[in-house]
């Protein structure tokens, strides 16, 4: 067998065999052009940040993947391991799926409208009724990464603008928007 051709895996082709010189150099030009999309993916957005960081997770990915895997052919190849690319293409899997699952988690509740901190509601509640002012409904949610949404509605004998009612909020740290509507108390 010569240097640099992998044998022909059982249940293949006879003759049938990789050169695995081709293939470190297949794959060392498919890493140098993802870096190079995703720099310049991340250039023009860089005032954006979900898609900064998604750039930057295209240029993490392509890089740690891609040296892993030309690595283990170079290893593969010059040391007879076999099975060094299989390994470190599951080791690379579970990498990715590690990611994966981080991702799902910080990013689930935004995506299922999980009921945002149960503290900041009864903090707005108790700012919102004061004197005569009741709270009829109010939904809270989460809208990004430390931004919440609220909508409130309120009854009062004497009801104020629903700028006043904004007002009693304008200081609380992650209420990004408020919606108020004020009712007339009918009695």
């Amino acid at each position: 067998m010569s240097e640099g051709v992998s044998p022909s895996p059982r249940g293949t082709r006879p003759g049938f065999a990789v050169h695995t010189h081709n293939l470190i150099g297949g794959l060392t030009v498919a890493v140098v052009a993802l870096l190079m999309l995703g720099y310049a993916f991340y250039v023009p957005n860089a005032v954006i940040p979900r898609l900064m960081s998604a750039a930057l997770v295209l240029i993490g990915i392509v890089t740690a993947e891609g040296t892993q895997a030309i690595g283990a052919l170079l290893v593969a190849m010059y040391s007879g391991w076999v099975w060094a690319d299989p390994a470190v293409g599951l080791i690379g899997s579970a990498v990715i799926a590690s990611w994966a699952f981080g991702l799902v988690k910080s990013s689930g509740a935004v995506l299922l409208d999980v009921r945002a901190d149960e503290k900041l509601e009864r903090t707005i509640r108790m700012r919102m009724e004061v004197g005569d002012d009741r709270v009829t409904d109010l939904h809270l949610w989460q809208v990004g990464p430390g931004h919440c949404a609220a909508v409130i509605s309120l009854v009062s004998e004497a009801p104020l603008l629903p700028a006043t009612y904004k007002e009693r909020l304008r200081d609380l740290k992650g209420l990004s928007h408020v919606t108020v509507e004020v009712e007339r108390c009918p009695h």
